[in-house]
Formats: C-alpha cells, sequence, structure tokens
C-alpha cells in the first residue's frame, strides 16, 4: 500500500469519526455549592470473573438527597452488583475529607433500573442535601452532570471531582436519557442535574458512557413522587 493511500484511509476514518471536545472542568476551579453535595464512593464487592469467584472494589460518585428517612446517598444499582453481604459498607469520602460509611437501603435490581440509594452511618455537619426533580427529562433539556471520572486527565484517575455543564439530553426511551455529557469510568452514579425553581435538582443518574462526549442517565423522577 502507497503511502499516499495510508494519508487517504486516515483522512477518511478521520471524517467518519471526529474528535468531540471534552467540555468539562474541575470543581476545584469552578466552586458552586451544591458541589458539596457529590460524594466518592468505594463499594467492595465479590463477581465470577471468567468462572471464579473474586473480590473487586468498585469506585462510583454519589449525590447526597433529600428525604425523609434520614441522611440518604443516590447513586447507580450497577455500583452495588455483586454485593453479597448486606451487612457490607461502602465507603463514602465528602468534598470536605470526612469520610463515613453506607449500606444499601434501596434500589432498582437492574441496569434497566439503575439506581440505588444508601443510608449513611453518619452525616457531617454543614454538608448541602440535593432535592429529586419531579420533572421527567426531555429531549433538549439542559444539563449539569458530575462525577469522579477516573481518567488520568482532568479527573486525576478519579481524584477530582469534574462537571459538564454544556450539554443536554438529545434522546429518550422507556429505559434511559441520552446526553451529550462527558464521563468516565468512576462517574457512575453521579447526578445530572438540572435548574429548577432557582436551585439545582437531581433529574438522574450517570449510568454508562458510550463513548465519545455520550452518556446514558437513569431518570430519577419516580423517586421524587
Amino acid at each position: 500500500m502507497s503511502k499516499t493511500s495510508v494519508v487517504l484511509i486516515f483522512v477518511l476514518l478521520a471524517a467518519a469519526f471526529p474528535s468531540v471536545a471534552d467540555n468539562r472542568v474541575r470543581a476545584t476551579e469552578y466552586p458552586a455549592p451544591w458541589q458539596a453535595a457529590i460524594v466518592k464512593l468505594v463499594v467492595p464487592l465479590t463477581r465470577i470473573v471468567e468462572g471464579y469467584r473474586k473480590s473487586v472494589v468498585e469506585d462510583c460518585t454519589g449525590t447526597l438527597i433529600k428525604t425523609t428517612d434520614g441522611p440518604r446517598v443516590l447513586t447507580a444499582w450497577h455500583c452495588f452488583d455483586g454485593l453479597q453481604d448486606l451487612t457490607q459498607q461502602a465507603s463514602v469520602t465528602f468534598a470536605s475529607g470526612a469520610v463515613t460509611h453506607a449500606k444499601l437501603d434501596a434500589h432498582g435490581g437492574s441496569m434497566d433500573r439503575d439506581w440505588a440509594i444508601v443510608a449513611l452511618e453518619e452525616l457531617p455537619a454543614g454538608i448541602p442535601e440535593l432535592a429529586l426533580s419531579p420533572s421527567a427529562l426531555d429531549v433538549g433539556t439542559a444539563l449539569i452532570m458530575a462525577g469522579f471520572s477516573g481518567d488520568s486527565g482532568l479527573g486525576a484517575n478519579g481524584a477530582e471531582l469534574t462537571f459538564d455543564d454544556s450539554c443536554n439530553v438529545t434522546a429518550i426511551d422507556h429505559r434511559f436519557a441520552e446526553s451529550n455529557c462527558w464521563a468516565f469510568k468512576g462517574a457512575s452514579g453521579g447526578p445530572a442535574l438540572v435548574f429548577e425553581n432557582d436551585e439545582w435538582k437531581v433529574a438522574g443518574i450517570i449510568s454508562a458512557s458510550k463513548g465519545g462526549g455520550q452518556s446514558l442517565i437513569a431518570p430519577t423522577h419516580h423517586l421524587a413522587n
């Protein structure tokens, strides 16, 4: 194959798969009050890997939400998929650096209902709780999507909270909302936020990344009703 042919193939591939700018920013560079409600979760699990039972650790994100049942964190069900012992605790780290533990309290039970609520052992003083939006997501809804993405760039391997505040819902089906928000592994369970009645509310949960700045969101309006 000639050098000209190789160059032509590269140009065609680049045209077929255009690069999409990563629009995330670090929370430390653009602070906002809602960010203190976002927590980092570390969940010890047991899963079957290649036919063998294996202990794994799932790194995820969660959001402290307003409930009548005490301190609760909303996250994704798949972060707890493989939990064998319901007494097993996940560790929860707040933006302040405070650490507590949490147990699974309620969940959707599958990827089709990718939500989970965990009860906190204790809640440090002064941490804000975000309300759940009762409104269903719709195509065009403007979002902020936040999480502890595990990429080696802006996310610093999960050490930095990052968020994309320039995205929106692009499609809806009976299970998920699709968005053009950026997220990586580790951001699972993080919130999709909408601005309603002069405050940021949780309207969905980061469920999966489709790559190239596309993410799936599990809607949460049914949890607010």
